[in-house]
């Protein structure tokens, strides 16, 4: 189970720096950041989905961003004693114009039997 307030994570080529509570991943540099504000995972990174289905919207509370599908994210993700994680995003929307990731700490803990977000 994830323990840290906040997690701020770049992910593909890993380079953890885990104790101070901050993940740090260097990859294709669009940061990953648990936002209690979210109601959901947004991405605009469209190689982030393992399913996915186009789909028109706008994200409310963000100006003008528009969702152009939903789908499934995975995230593979360091701990700190350097084992590979899976994050599982079951509702994730993809908005290209959106500078970060976000994913939504509490969506995702109600998603899984044991409340837990890694795999």
């Amino acid at each position: 189970m994830l323990k840290y307030n906040h997690i701020q994570a770049h992910l593909c080529d890993f380079e953890a720096a885990v104790p101070n509570g901050i993940l740090r991943m260097n990859t294709d540099q669009v940061q990953i950041i648990m936002d209690t504000g979210a109601n959901a995972g947004f991405t605009p990174c469209l190689n982030n989905f393992i399913s996915f289905i186009p789909l028109t919207g706008q994200v409310h509370g963000l100006g003008s961003m528009k969702i152009k599908g939903i789908g499934t994210n995975k995230y593979i993700i360091l701990d700190n004693l350097d084992n590979s994680r899976i994050i599982m995003v079951n509702e994730s929307y993809y908005v290209p114009t959106m500078p970060i990731r976000l994913i939504s700490p509490q969506y995702f803990i109600n998603q899984t039997p044991d409340g837990t977000l890694l795999a």
